[in-house]
């Protein structure tokens, strides 16, 4: 049984191509994957739905991804995030916000696959324990 059957992904990305490349990968391992371009979309996305990772494009000079990347961790401050960039220099600073994991584009899909499968699926995971398990309800 395909332990990532049931994860949730929110993609946020605003490169149409890179964004319909990705779902396709992350879909093809199981995983139910909304795909959506803007900031403000992935909010109300993210806020009504219940993800389990979230894999965020981050630009030079868009100051958006990290009022964003703050916005998830008020709704959910343990929802693991996956930064992709195509600025080297970003890579650092997004690990140092608790992001689990950060790609440079162009990216290198086996590998990120393989980042998805270890982050969904830890060694000590037990069976039926419930997603979603640190959001907020309030």
């Amino acid at each position: 049984m395909n332990a990532l059957r049931n994860s949730q992904v929110l993609l946020v990305d605003n490169d149409r191509s890179v964004r319909e490349s990705l779902k396709n990968a992350l879909e093809t391992e199981g995983l139910a994957v909304c795909a959506i371009p803007g900031d403000e979309e992935a909010v109300h996305r993210f806020a009504a739905g219940c993800f389990d990772l979230v894999l965020l494009d981050f630009s030079a000079n868009e100051s958006g991804q990290w009022n964003l990347l703050n916005s998830f961790r008020r709704v959910n401050p343990d929802v693991k995030v996956i930064i992709i960039t195509v600025v080297r220099e970003l890579v650092p600073a997004a690990l140092a916000t608790g992001a689990v994991n950060a790609f440079e584009k162009p990216l290198r899909i086996p590998e990120l696959l393989l980042s998805v499968r270890n982050i969904l699926t830890p060694p000590e995971a037990v069976p039926g324990t419930a997603s979603c398990a640190g959001a907020r309800q309030d």
